[in-house]
């Protein structure tokens, strides 16, 4: 079951954070998403997956597939503002940032 975590606990000890825009009805994703998964596993480096699913039941099955990942809830308006400054036009998308200046 997932848990809220604050940010702040997250993000201490992280090198770099990926913003990963993905679906469960994407197969590219779906062939991406363990490749990551496996990237990041025994890193710092956190991925915070941006749900484009079509369902809150669809998101959170998909999410608990990848314990190495982070999420923003399926109902936050955080989760559509990122997803718009990404600016994505396609799918799966992931933006790196530094963790310590941001930049990407």
């Amino acid at each position: 079951k997932a848990e809220r975590v604050a940010a702040a606990e997250v993000f201490d000890d992280c090198r770099a954070v990926v913003l990963y825009l993905t679906a469960s009805w994407c197969p590219p994703c779906r062939k991406f998403s363990p490749q990551l998964a496996a990237a990041v596993r025994d890193t710092s480096v956190k991925v915070v997956m941006l749900s484009a699913d079509r369902s809150e039941d669809e998101f959170k099955a998909y999410l608990a597939q990848y314990p190495e990942f982070f999420a923003v809830q399926y109902t936050s308006e955080a989760r559509q503002a990122l997803q718009r400054m990404m600016g994505a036009s396609m799918m799966p998308t992931a933006h790196v940032y530094n963790a310590d200046t941001g930049a990407i």
